[in-house]
Formats: structure tokens, sequence, C-alpha cells
């Protein structure tokens, strides 16, 4: 992915678990394309989002989690 185009996700490990990432932002995480993302979703790779009106948002503790696992792996 070209990383002109990547949100800012500086800082990521002091966001709260609770707190809500974007697609932009698993991209940047996983460095993957949106379509790999719900790629990996569907599979049970990477968790489900959740929806919030009409924005969809991931967890960011099980986003973590998930990259915790892709460490280890």
């Amino acid at each position: 992915m070209a990383t002109e185009n990547r949100p800012s996700i500086e800082g990521f490990d002091n966001w709260p678990d609770m707190a809500r990432a974007s697609l932009p932002v698993v991209c940047a995480l996983f460095d993957i394309a949106p379509a790999t993302v719900w790629r990996r979703v569907s599979h049970g790779l990477l968790p489900k989002p959740i929806k919030d009106g009409a924005c969809t948002r991931w967890v960011v503790g099980d986003l973590r989690r998930a990259l915790a696992v892709k460490e280890v792996a």
C-alpha cells in the first residue's frame, strides 16, 4: 500500500482498548488493502467490525489481539 494515503497510527499503543478504529487505520496496522481486510474478516482472521450508524469501526482491543496472533504466527 502507498504510505501517502495511510492515516497516522502513531500513538496507537496509547489508544484505549474500547476506542474504535476506521478501515484505513486497520489497513495501515496490518499493511493490507481494504479488500484484504474484508476477506480476512470473512475468514475469521480479523475481528468483525461494529456498525455505528453509517460508520464501520473495529474495537482497538480486538485489533490488538489480532496483531498479537499475527506476530506469533
